[in-house]
């Protein structure tokens, strides 16, 4: 466990948050949290206004069906019922790897230690799922620092820099 159960609570922050695997009946939160993360740092999600746009009009159903997908899991962290943190990992390329595609705080809620918690769970599902790999990509801008140097500290490598300007990072489970 993190410091973060020991603080006191910041930012209207009740206890602390619950973090689970999203199902379809969270589909609104998750909604309203994946448009709320592209909305404010679109640069680490590789968005666009065109994109905020198509997410947002896309119907009930199609937010259920990324929430059932088996090659998938999504992590919702909340503060009672308001979503404040997401986490997407889908299957990689590779027998037994995962790619976290997206790990996402509300600024409100960052530097408590939600994101560290978030992804220990995320490492946990996947080696429950039998991974054994885990890759990632970390813009290499000044505002994604801290998130690089949380997967350092949990044994990701760099093992390339692309030429989109970010990191691509691996870590293996075994």
């Amino acid at each position: 466990m993190t410091d973060f159960f020991n603080r006191p609570p910041k930012n209207n922050l009740e206890k602390s948050p619950v973090i689970e695997i999203a199902t379809e009946k969270d589909w609104e939160a998750f909604k309203k949290i994946r448009l709320d993360a592209i909305a404010k740092d679109p640069e680490a999600f590789g968005s666009s206004p065109e994109r905020l746009l198509k997410e947002s009009n896309r119907s009930e159903e199609e937010w259920k069906d990324i929430l059932k997908k088996d090659s998938q899991f999504i992590l919702l962290a909340k503060n009672g019922l308001e979503p404040i943190g997401l986490e997407v990992t889908r299957k990689g390329k590779e027998e037994n790897e995962w790619h976290t595609l997206s790990v996402y705080i509300k600024e409100e809620f960052r530097g408590l230690g939600i994101g560290k918690e978030i992804f220990e769970k995320t490492l946990e599902e996947i080696r429950k799922r039998g991974g054994k790999k885990v890759t990632l990509n970390v813009n290499r801008n000044e505002a994604q620092e801290a998130a690089r140097n949380m997967y350092e500290k949990h044994g990701f490598k760099i093992i390339n820099t692309d030429a989109y300007n970010f990191y691509d990072m691996e870590l293996n489970l075994d």
